[in-house]
């Protein structure tokens, strides 16, 4: 996550976390983020893919669009038209933030 007004990041991986991606064939996913020490924190989805875009649909209205590349066995999703709101420096407020995801298999 980059924040898009002083360019604060987080790089979840780096600070310790895991994270596992499953994308199933009929059009549902999971996400499910580790934290160093703490327990696991999930989400589920639809999802469906249009080309190169990739949309994660968690209830009407509420979705998820990432461009999609997949390269030397890593996959990216990059967050597209726009920006999404995360901590990036733990004060306790969300800044709007372009954020990429990616996935080694």
């Amino acid at each position: 996550y980059t924040a898009t007004s002083g360019g604060a990041t987080a790089d979840l991986i780096a600070t310790g976390s895991t994270a596992t991606l499953v994308l199933d064939a009929n059009g549902t996913g999971s996400l499910t983020r580790t934290p160093p020490g703490a327990a696991p924190i999930g989400m589920t989805f639809d999802w469906e893919r249009d080309g190169q875009f990739i949309s994660f649909i968690y209830m009407p209205g509420n979705d998820d669009n990432f461009a999609v590349t997949l390269g030397g066995g890593t996959l990216t999703l990059t967050l597209n038209g726009g920006t999404k709101g995360y901590d990036v420096d733990n004060d306790g407020v969300q800044e709007p933030c372009t954020w990429i995801l990616q996935f080694s298999r």
